[in-house]
Parts: C-alpha cells; sequence; structure tokens
C-alpha cells in the first residue's frame, strides 16, 4: 500500500505525453523536458527533491533555467521541485554526450557554448561543468565577433549565469588536459587567428589569462606577426574585450623560438 501511494504521489508530480511510441517527460511549469527514452525512472528523495534516470538512443533533456540542452544514452541526476517547476540540481551524462549552452536573450547576438565527450557532469549551483573521454568545446559569440574551438582528453569549465539578457561569453574559466588543440579567432579591425597545440591549457576571464603548458606550438596571424612559437610554457594577457595584449614564452633556449613568416607568405 505504501509503495502505491508513493507511486502515486510521484506521478502526481509529473506530466508524462504519449503520442504513439514517443514519451515525453515535462513539468508544469516548463522549465525541464526529457525526450528520446526508452526508460525513464524517477524516486522522491525527501521533502522537495526527486531524482532521475533516463536512457535512450539518445535521451534528449532541456532545462530552461539553465538555458541548456543535453543529448546522452544516459542521463541521471537531481532535481528539486519549486510550486510546479522542477529546477535542476545536478546532471551526470554519459555515452556520446552533446550537450548545448546558451547565453543572452537575443538571437542574433546570443553567445552558443557546444560541448563534445564520453561523460560529463554539471552542477547547477557552481555552473561547473566536467567532460572526460575526449573531450570538444566550441563556442560562438557573434555580438563580439569570436569563436574558440578546443579539443582534449578531459575539461572542467565554469559557466557564466544563464538569465542575463545581454550577450556574455559562457565560459568563466577552463582548464583543458591531455593533447590539447585549439583555435582562437576574433573578426573586425583588431583580428585574430591564433592556433596551436600544448598538454595542458587554463582560461581565466576575470584575470585576463589563458595559459598552455608543456610542448606548446602556437602559430598566429596577429599575436606573432605571421610567425609561430615553440615553448614549455606561454602566458597570454587579455585586455577586458578579450584582446591579446602581450605574451610571455618560457623554455630551455633551444626549445623556445618566434619565426616570422616570409614577405608573401
Amino acid at each position: 500500500m505504501k509503495a502505491r501511494l508513493a507511486t502515486l504521489a510521484t506521478v502526481a508530480l509529473l506530466s508524462v505525453g504519449f503520442q504513439g511510441q514517443k514519451i515525453v517527460f515535462r513539468d508544469k511549469g516548463g522549465t525541464m523536458e526529457v525526450t528520446g527514452f526508452v526508460s525513464w525512472a524517477t524516486r522522491r528523495l525527501d521533502g522537495n527533491r526527486l531524482s532521475f534516470l533516463g536512457v535512450g538512443e539518445p535521451v534528449v533533456a532541456k532545462w530552461s533555467r539553465q538555458a541548456m540542452e543535453a543529448r546522452a544514452k544516459r542521463i541521471e541526476g537531481l532535481v528539486v521541485r519549486q510550486g510546479e517547476a522542477f529546477e535542476l540540481v545536478s546532471a551526470n551524462l554519459a555515452g556520446q554526450v552533446r550537450a548545448t549552452f546558451l547565453r543572452g536573450s537575443a538571437p542574433s547576438t546570443r553567445t552558443t557554448l557546444r560541448v563534445e565527450s564520453e561523460e560529463a557532469s554539471y552542477t547547477s549551483g557552481s555552473s561547473q561543468l566536467r567532460l572526460s573521454g575526449g573531450v570538444r568545446l566550441s563556442q560562438e559569440e557573434p555580438a563580439a565577433k569570436q569563436t574558440f574551438d578546443i579539443r582534449g582528453r578531459t575539461a572542467l569549465a565554469t559557466l557564466s549565469a544563464a538569465g542575463s539578457g545581454a550577450p556574455t561569453e559562457a565560459v568563466r574559466s577552463l582548464e583543458v588536459e591531455g593533447g590539447v588543440r585549439f583555435r582562437f579567432a576574433r573578426q573586425g579591425d583588431r583580428g585574430l587567428d591564433l592556433d596551436g597545440s600544448s598538454d595542458r591549457l587554463t582560461y581565466d576571464s576575470a584575470q585576463g589569462l589563458l595559459v598552455l603548458a608543456g610542448n606548446v606550438h602556437l602559430r598566429g596571424e596577429d599575436l606573432f606577426y605571421g610567425g609561430e612559437a615553440w615553448a614549455d610554457k606561454a602566458t597570454i594577457r587579455l585586455d577586458s574585450d578579450r584582446n591579446p595584449t602581450g605574451v610571455e614564452l618560457e623554455g630551455k633556449p633551444a626549445e623556445s623560438a618566434v619565426r616570422r613568416k616570409a614577405a608573401g607568405q
């Protein structure tokens, strides 16, 4: 009897629609929607907390307050009910993970961050995203006319808060390790085209620092006046608009070099 009452109480919290063989989970507040699953389970933990687990090919989950959409073969996590809305607390994703985060309200200027990995975890309170199993992060920022694309083995990112109407970068800080490859590009009068590789990459928006460590190789069209650099470590300093203002290279003399392209190359 108690099990039956618990089941009925759970069902009362959910809005699940059936359209043919398509199953849709959607809270009444419109803040959480899950589709594409072949199995779905929820469990009330205590008070207004609820755990969930979905398996599919893939499961597609959307959380409007986090401006987040995620796809994976398996998604599990924790939500807190606030009125008729389910607020995401945390989520763990596994199997061909693909996620998108939006910042800014206007479609023509909002920033889009796309991530790919084999496993991922996201915590709403800290806006922290962990990725592993071969990762890729790409950001398009139309308002600043700049993009980046970064790949590596693992990544830890702290994202900017969702809900702001003004366009902003999605990533506040970032650490990527293992066979890192990257490209940064900016259009306009202060254009930039920088790409290369390293063992580790860290980025801190507040401090205006981009640090590359271990087997660093850089190629730049503006930053190095059409040249390349090899070093053990490279520290790139950025202004408030994220334009590079200085570069520091470290390494043994035989391992650090800057080479300019010949005229016309």
